[in-house]
């Protein structure tokens, strides 16, 4: 896949399922929260991607690899929320 380049493209990456926007200026700044489609996940087999700048996080999710058994093992980090169904295949 290629690697997103901007933040629109990062969007729409089919690795990401959602994202949070929380870059603001001053002391409640808490950079960009990526969420990663179901069975990916980061390097260090992680579901979420926190980083300051649309570059990083397009870097990371350029990175990310698709692997369900660590995907369902970063649910663990995921407190409350209900597991969701990793897609056929």
């Amino acid at each position: 896949m290629k690697k997103p380049r901007t933040y629109k493209q990062l969007r729409e990456d089919p690795r990401v399922s959602d994202w949070s926007d929380e870059r603001s200026m001053g002391v409640f700044n808490e950079g960009l929260w990526i969420y990663l489609a179901p069975g990916w996940v980061t390097d260090e087999g992680l579901s979420t991607i926190h980083e300051d700048t649309v570059q990083f996080c397009c870097d990371y999710v350029s990175w990310a690899r698709y692997s369900p058994e660590e995907w369902v093992a970063a649910q663990d980090f995921r407190c409350g929320q209900p597991p969701a169904q990793l897609p056929a295949g």
